[in-house]
């Protein structure tokens, strides 16, 4: 669902988008969204083949769950490096087996189509996991800004040991274990990860392929940080993002500056110094949008100054509102009385617009014209201003 101003006056105003980095990995992740707010609360779906943990061990990880492979050498298998471990019990978390990952409340990522159309996705890593080919000591406790919770993998003291790790909540999520005698070291691999997209207001996203960039950084108080004392294939990796996106439906008005609001200039026909001695018989205006639905889509009106079942006009709070047509015209769709629609009059309550292919109406320019009500004009005192204000709602969730 989207909802745009517009707001009123009769001068009238009826106004109602990476840096490589030299020592980094690469990864490539690709997702896809399709739908409706409603349907999805913004998340893409994954679509790239899955990989490590969920693969190999899958008791790790719970139904639905899904991993990547951090692409390191030795890390599938097992051996991507060596954990040296302290036997002293006063020695720092960093010193034990320690697995560390921040889970930031949000990341933006900057993504792109082919035509430099920018928008922002969310990405957040969800949770970790890995291998260790001895049992490592029971992890115990959490510590830092938000706590750890195991997910799922083998029993306690089971060699080989695999886990997989969430965070709670946002934050840096750690998970250690206490030292154990007898156990100088242990070799970890099998680390990966699972992840989640957001996009927000899919609405405003052109429908098609995204790329962008995000760097993915390995060490101490970073993205991921297995303490001190490992030794390992580890670096950053570059994280490459495509994604596919095809929202139920696609709006987008060119706004006025920074402004939530479009402005709309309502003049009579041939503009004012035609009409210097005698009142126009009406005044109109109209904008130019981009649209296009998959499917039905309902369009509704709230107004500042309410007029029947439509949308008016006034000098003041406190004087009378005159009413303004709103008429729709997309060549793509027709209305609920199964008319093309052709200045196609919008109301408070929702009317309902189908495209005339099954396939979808496909992203057209589309118009709305605004057009004083029969006589209005007749009622408007000269030199003076109208204004009002609309909220265009435009739902795609409709049955």
């Amino acid at each position: 669902m989207k909802r745009y101003l517009a707001g009123l006056t009769a001068l009238l105003i009826l106004t109602g988008a990476g840096t490589r980095h030299a020592e980094a990995s690469d990864l490539t992740i690709s997702a896809s969204y399709r739908g409706n707010l409603a349907q999805t609360n913004g998340h893409l779906t994954n679509t790239t083949p899955q990989s490590g943990m969920c693969v190999d061990h899958p008791q790790a990880c719970p139904p639905g769950s899904f991993s990547l492979l951090f692409p390191w050498a030795g890390n599938a298998g097992g051996h991507l490096g060596v954990k040296l471990l302290s036997k002293d019990p006063r020695a720092p978390f960093e010193d034990r087996f320690y697995i560390g990952f921040n889970v930031p409340s949000f990341t933006f990522i900057t993504v792109a189509d082919d035509a430099g159309f920018t928008r922002s996705l969310n990405f957040e890593v969800t949770s970790i996991g890995l291998s260790a080919n001895r049992f490592p000591a029971s992890p115990t406790a959490s510590i830092g800004h938000s706590g750890c919770d195991f997910m799922g993998g083998t029993a306690w003291g089971q060699s080989p040991f695999y886990a997989m790790f969430k965070s709670a909540s946002s934050g840096y999520c750690v998970y250690y274990g206490p030292p154990q005698p007898g156990l100088d070291s242990v070799e970890i691999g099998d680390v990966s990860f699972s992840y989640r997209l957001t996009l927000d207001q899919p609405w405003t996203w052109r429908p098609g392929i995204y790329r962008g960039s995000y760097l993915y950084r390995f060490g101490p108080g970073n993205n991921l940080d297995f303490g001190r004392n490992f030794q390992g294939n580890t670096d950053d990796v570059m994280l490459h993002f495509v994604v596919s996106v095809e929202p139920d439906m696609y709006v987008h008005f060119l706004r006025d500056g920074n402004w939530n609001a479009l402005t709309v200039e309502m003049e009579p026909m041939g503009g004012w110094l035609a009409w210097q001695s005698e009142m126009p018989p009406v005044l109109t205006g109209s904008t130019w949008f981009d649209f296009g639905t998959r499917g039905p889509v309902s369009i509704s009106m709230a107004c500042a100054y309410p007029v029947g079942d439509g949308c008016g006009i006034a000098q003041n709070d406190t004087s009378p509102a005159l009413g303004v047509d709103v008429l729709l015209t997309d060549a793509g769709l027709t209305d609920d009385t199964g008319r093309q629609a052709i200045d196609s009059r919008l109301t408070q309550a929702p009317r309902v617009f189908t495209p005339v292919s099954a396939q979808g109406s496909g992203i057209r320019q589309a118009r709305l014209t605004f057009r004083t009500s029969a006589g209005t004009t007749g009622r408007m005192r000269r030199g003076e201003s109208y204004y009002g204000l609309l909220i265009l709602t435009f739902d795609s969730g409709v049955d």
